[in-house]
């Protein structure tokens, strides 16, 4: 039987498992899982597939993050089957032929250099956000989140309205391999939380944060958080922003502010202080006068 995600999508379904036919089961339990990968990143809250907003910048970014930990051979075939399913897609018309192209060997994927934002780029994404319609004050919500605690995507998906601790003006956030983290609330991320949650409206017995727009009214994954972002990057025309980015931008902006690399780690929740020393390669000039004041607590 054909696995999930081909049944899901069955058009790229039936072009994998054209493919699988002279492959053996290695090959062909890779290929599926990166495939999966790849399709859930892009896939909106409809379910439906956003192919426009893969760019060349997102699928090096993909599959910077796929090869790491893995042997050069492996790097090189994921990267050949990223260019295939990429192929594919321009093949239907949905994305432009020159990204398949575009997309790196696996000697030359630097899954370790971050890339921070500009402040003048930051502000553009959130002033493309509509804060007049209870969608538009989510979204507000989850790019603070994002920019100013440095948490990850799969990180602000889980948050649960327990883990909000108003009294000390904080937030309890589940990292990597389950290690807590509690976090200050800034004063200008807590007023847009609650502009959100005085219009949050979820199922019964919900206690996520951030809730889906159409019904059912359960939480975001950690997929429709990524989505947020490039969909308001795209409004802004800004390429290649993207979740993480935002992650990287706080890290540079502490560092720019005169913060040290453990300081970098603690805030990023990093389990190895070794992880943030990526973050020393940035350069600190053009980044000067980019960090806001962090405010008091409310």
């Amino acid at each position: 039987m054909a696995p999930a995600w081909t049944r899901k999508h069955p058009t790229y379904g039936r072009h994998a498992l054209a493919q699988e036919q002279e492959q053996g089961p290695s090959w062909i339990g890779k290929a599926r899982s990166f495939g999966e990968g790849f399709l859930r990143l892009i896939e909106d809250e409809q379910g439906q597939l956003a192919w426009g907003q893969v760019d060349v910048a997102m699928a090096n970014e993909f599959l910077a993050r796929a090869v790491a930990g893995y042997s050069s051979s492996t790097a090189q075939s994921m990267a050949a089957l990223l260019r295939g399913l990429l192929t594919w897609a321009a093949a239907q018309g949905w994305i432009s032929d020159t990204i398949a192209s575009g997309v790196l060997s696996a000697r030359r994927v630097r899954p370790d250099l971050p890339v921070a934002m500009s402040g003048d780029e930051l502000a553009a994404l959130k002033r493309a956000v509509d804060l007049t319609n209870p969608t538009g004050l989510r979204d507000a919500a989850i790019i603070a989140m994002l920019s100013r605690l440095g948490i990850r995507a799969g990180e602000v998906a889980d948050l649960s309205l327990d883990d909000i601790d108003w009294r000390r003006s904080s937030l309890q956030v589940t990292g990597k391999g389950g290690r807590v983290l509690v976090l200050p609330m800034p004063a200008d991320l807590g007023q847009v939380l609650v502009d959100y949650l005085r219009v949050r409206r979820a199922d019964p017995g919900e206690r996520g944060v951030f809730i889906r727009s159409m019904p059912p009214l359960t939480a975001l994954s950690r997929t429709g958080i990524s989505n947020v972002v490039t969909k308001y990057a795209r409004l802004a025309g800004l390429e290649g922003v993207y979740a993480h980015r935002l992650r990287h931008t706080l890290a540079s902006q502490v560092l720019s502010a005169g913060g040290t690399i453990r300081q970098v780690s603690e805030l990023l929740g990093h389990t190895d202080p070794a992880s943030a020393m990526s973050y020393a390669r940035v350069d600190m000039a053009p980044l000067r006068g980019m960090a806001p004041p962090w405010g008091r607590l409310p």
